[in-house]
């Protein structure tokens, strides 16, 4: 089939499988989120690499991988889909009729904290219209900067050590870090805060990516050369309760290893910190109005948490 032939909707039904596979890594999750056998999955790939003549992906006994073309196709059919999304936003928007689906990027583990009033914004955005849809993705700083860039996401929420031309960032709520290590660290048992001060920089420390190597450097916690990063909080916790490890986590996170006695804060009153949650969202665009009903929902819940 020449490559000029128009996209038919067995093209975008086998597109939409090849996405899924890729994003679940696999055939064996994807054949759970489809509800299609193996055989039926593979027709649907089968049919985009006899369409376009590419090996989007390697399946066999060596396991499954995708190929740079298949990679290539991935992004292109995620932006395919991104644009007839806001398509059908845009038009929507014109009728002023509360329809489609809004694609929301959000940092991790910021659901325990208490000033965060995200999930109360998600429910009085979708109460809006039963027309509405939620796309909800977690991702690392620099991913939710670059998908709201490049429109994959419509907004995001997240904590940004710098701001990037072109995107617009709104204060929402703030969240204390303190410096922790695991009750089996070396420098747990250390009673004397001048001892502590002197070994803490030279202590191992686990950081994640952007924001608390930030916040370590603003504290004046030197990493050493063998320190770890990690743009989630869980795989920061995990290197913490290793005992090899300091770092900073927000409070409201590390609460419950805390409690236990898994975690302690070193030099409590002085290793703390407070990191700002901030909405991004792009400053080149108007936003649809379903973007601009959750922004309005989201500004509104947070109106005094910053005051």
């Amino acid at each position: 089939m020449p490559l000029s032939t128009p996209l038919a909707d067995i093209d975008l039904k086998s597109l939409k499988v090849f996405c899924t596979v890729v994003e679940c890594g696999g055939f064996g999750g994807a054949q759970v989120l489809l509800n299609k056998s193996q055989p039926a999955i593979s027709k649907h790939i089968s049919h985009l690499e006899g369409r376009w003549g590419l090996r989007l992906c390697n399946r066999g006994r060596r396991g499954f991988s995708v190929t740079d073309d298949g990679e290539a196709v991935y992004a292109a059919a995620k932006a395919l889909f991104a644009s007839m999304d806001d398509f059908q936003t845009r038009v929507a928007s014109k009728t002023r009729e509360l329809a489609g689906a809004l694609r929301v990027g959000l940092i991790d583990n910021t659901v325990t904290n208490q000033g965060s009033k995200i999930a109360t914004t998600i429910r009085q955005f979708l109460d809006r219209s039963d027309k509405l849809g939620l796309d909800l993705e977690i991702a690392s700083s620099s991913d939710l900067e670059a998908g709201v860039l490049d429109g994959s996401h419509h907004v995001a929420i997240g904590y940004f050590h710098h701001q990037l031309p072109g995107l617009r960032y709104q204060p929402l709520f703030t969240e204390s870090h303190r410096l922790y290590c695991a009750a089996e660290h070396e420098l747990a048992s250390i009673a004397s805060e001048d001892t502590l001060r002197a070994r803490v920089p030279k202590a191992r420390v686990v950081s994640v990516t952007l924001l608390t190597k930030a916040l370590a450097e603003e504290a004046q916690i030197p990493a050493r050369e063998e320190s770890a990063t990690s743009p989630y909080l869980e795989a920061i916790a995990y290197m913490l309760l290793s005992g090899k490890y300091i770092g900073y986590l927000p409070t409201h996170y590390a609460q419950p290893w805390e409690e236990q006695g898994l975690l302690k804060p070193l030099l409590p009153d002085e290793a703390k910190l407070e990191a700002t949650c901030m909405l991004i969202t792009d400053n080149s665009k108007q936003p649809t109005n379903i973007a601009r009903a959750f922004i309005d929902d989201l500004l509104r819940n947070h109106d005094d948490r910053l005051t």
